[in-house]
């Protein structure tokens, strides 16, 4: 994990900052706020490539969990959509009175519901015997 050895490297600077200032007769108080702004200085001048690597390291990560998120959201989608397919369709085989099946009595009963209705009719072909 370069961000931990990035860390790493910056905590040894800090602490060997803090060491020089303690051995050069300052407070530990003092030495402590002098040697976090000396090893900043330091690792912004020393790091370079660990700081670079870890800032890679992040950036992959995010790429990562975003690319992740968004398929998921994409197949999210996809699964409603196909939920809401099955329940058209659902709805269409209760309205032809079969629930989830196509039933082929339904469509004949359809067809003479409209045999009966031009059976009246002056326009309507009579039956062929």
């Amino acid at each position: 994990m370069p961000v931990l050895v990035y860390t790493l490297l910056r905590l040894v600077l800090v602490a060997a900052a803090w060491g020089a200032l303690v051995l050069a007769g300052m407070s530990p108080w003092l030495a402590a706020v002098g040697a976090v702004v000396i090893g900043a200085l330091l690792s912004y001048l020393l790091l370079r490539g660990p700081r670079d690597g870890a800032a890679l390291w992040l950036q992959r990560r995010d790429e990562e969990r975003a690319r992740r998120r968004r398929d998921e959201q994409q197949r999210s989608a996809a699964e409603r959509d196909a939920e809401a397919e099955d329940a058209v369709l659902d709805a269409a085989a209760e309205d032809r009175g079969t629930p989830g099946s196509t039933d082929r009595s339904t469509d004949r009963s359809t067809d003479r519901s409209t045999d009966r209705s031009t059976a009246g009719r002056a326009d309507a072909t009579p039956p062929v015997s």
